[in-house]
């Protein structure tokens, strides 16, 4: 009787552990788990199942041993004995049932299973999407797009934010087969990767989603993956995150377009200029970016400020300036505290941008740089000191009119105040008609330029140069300047009054060669006719 139990309690074993087996083979389809967690189960349940059924054994073999008797005449020993073998073997075949659910921790194995199963429908290909595996993710995303992209869509953006490595391959082969839906999960996946790199703290994160990023963006094309690994590189809120968008760009030639940029970078501008010209003042992290992506070499230099020219054609001025006023401000140049005014506005950079084109390959970009910076604040000097001229020709004129106005004892003394103004404007007019051209380059760069306006400070700082130090402003000689000035003098009331001879001396005394005198003479006539 004891005997047939335990013959069917052994059955009965086996039948339970092949129910299991079924069950969680079951659950294991409908589910996806993860690839541990069908071993656990089926090794729990199994161990369950042989301590009762050992417990069991354990009790009857006990009864035997006290008794001396075994069942069918055996001893209790033996009986022993063989109930202890059919223990053992009850447990090899669980351990084989078990060894055979361990294959699913196997990727190639669950990627067999979905590609038999990928007939039946989207069912187990949605589950799939949350394996762990790229590989198997990658079929599952395969196989949903084909059913239908947009239906299952948000299936597959959930699974492929979770798997950025498959995400490239699946949706670089949707691109391949024109599938429309691809572009837009990409697009989607995309944007929550750039969130992620720029606000995350976690590296260990955010890493394998800049390579993805840069996987996804090319294979599908939808965007120049080098503007995000550029503008992360420089801005992210992590300093490893950064290292790895630099790391992942290294390969790649960091020469953007600006139309290839984003709309955000413009903010990002200043960062890539001090790290390109002021790596030295830079932090540990920028140095090695800058390092990784060569920032300082003269052609990085020359390209960085020819992206920030097309930016501000772009109507981004505002954050580009801002970028780079420190090549403004710096020591490298030298500039006059003053002097950087006016390179802070957005009138002097399209002269500056025209000759940054134009700098030679093998020219030290800053140097050229800081050349085309006083070359600006020349002309600006100039342009100012002409302004200023005509501005007290004009004056003077005005006051030379008032002068031969006499209604009374008003008219007397308007004349006075008109005189003393007139010979103080007159005095501005000499002290802006250069030295001649026969004048040594001494007597030359004692002229100062003395007006004060929003260049004035530039023209202060700028005493020892002078009008015939600049001929080259606009095609005019010294020459042509000097001669304007001492022209439009000239034309002033007292030609007509006095034939023009204070104007001559004046002249003279400011070093008029005498070609420039029979020059104005002619013009002395020409205003007396008129």
């Amino acid at each position: 009787m004891i005997q047939r139990r335990l013959v069917l309690l052994g059955l009965g074993s086996f039948l339970v552990v092949v129910g299991i087996c079924l069950a969680v083979a079951t659950w294991m389809l409908r589910e996806w788990p993860q690839p541990m967690i069908p071993v656990f189960v089926v090794g729990v349940a199994l161990l369950i199942v042989y301590l009762i059924q050992g417990t069991i054994w354990l009790l009857i073999s006990r009864k035997e041993l006290e008794s001396g008797v075994g069942a069918g005449g055996e001893s209790a020993e033996e009986r022993a004995i063989k109930r202890l073998v059919g223990l053992v073997l009850q447990v090899a075949i669980g351990l084989f049932a078990l060894a055979i659910f361990a294959f699913w921790i196997i990727d190639d194995v669950r990627v067999k299973v979905l590609d038999v199963f990928k007939e039946r429908g989207a069912f187990y290909m949605i589950q799939a999407m949350n394996d762990p595996s790229p590989k198997v993710v990658t079929l599952a995303c395969k196989n949903l797009l084909a059913i239908s992209a947009f239906k299952y869509e948000p299936f597959v953006v959930d699974g492929l934010t979770r798997s950025p490595k498959a995400a490239a391959e699946c949706l670089s082969w949707a691109n391949e087969k024109g599938m429309s839906g691809g572009r837009s999960i990409a697009t989607q996946l995309l944007r929550q990767w750039e969130e992620e790199a720029y606000v995350s703290a976690d590296s260990n994160k955010v890493c394998p989603l800049v390579d993805a990023y840069a996987e996804v963006a090319s294979g599908t094309e939808i965007n120049d993956p080098r503007s995000f690994l550029l503008e992360c590189s420089l801005s992210s809120r992590e300093d490893k995150v950064r290292e790895c968008c630099a790391s992942n760009l290294e390969s790649r030639d960091i020469k953007l377009a600006a139309a290839d940029v984003s709309p955000s970078f413009p903010l990002a501008y200043s960062e890539l200029v001090a790290a390109s010209f002021r790596e030295g003042e830079a932090d540990e992290t920028m140095k090695s970016i800058s390092s990784t992506l060569s920032l300082t070499s003269n052609e990085n230099r020359k390209w960085v400020l020819e992206l920030g020219c097309d930016l501000m054609a772009m109507d981004s001025q505002r954050d580009v300036i801002r970028g780079l006023s420190p090549l403004v401000s710096g020591k490298t140049c030298g500039l006059p505290e003053d002097a950087r005014v006016l390179l802070v506005q957005e009138a002097a950079w399209p002269q500056i941008c025209d000759e940054i084109l134009e700098f030679s390959a093998k020219a030290d970009v800053e140097e050229s740089l800081c050349k085309s910076f006083n070359r600006v604040l020349k002309v600006a000097a100039i342009k100012n000191a002409r302004s200023e001229v005509e501005n007290a020709l004009s004056k003077y004129r005005s006051l030379q009119r008032a002068r031969e106005v006499d209604d009374g004892g008003r008219g007397v003394a308007m004349s006075r105040r008109a005189s003393a103004m007139a010979n103080r404007k007159r005095h501005e007019i000499t002290t802006y008609i250069p030295a001649g051209a026969n004048q040594d380059k001494t007597h030359c760069t004692r002229s100062r330029l003395k007006a004060h306006s929003i260049t004035g400070p530039i023209q202060i700082e700028t005493y020892e140069t002078t009008l015939c130090n600049l001929g080259w402003e606009e095609g005019l000689t010294a020459e042509d300047i000097k001669f304007r000035a001492l022209s439009a003098a000239l034309k002033s009331v007292d030609v007509q009054k006095t034939g023009g001879g204070n104007m001559i001396r004046k002249a003279k005394d400011v070093g008029a060669t005498e070609g420039e005198l029979d020059k104005a003479r002619q013009e002395m006539k020409k205003a007396a006719n008129e």
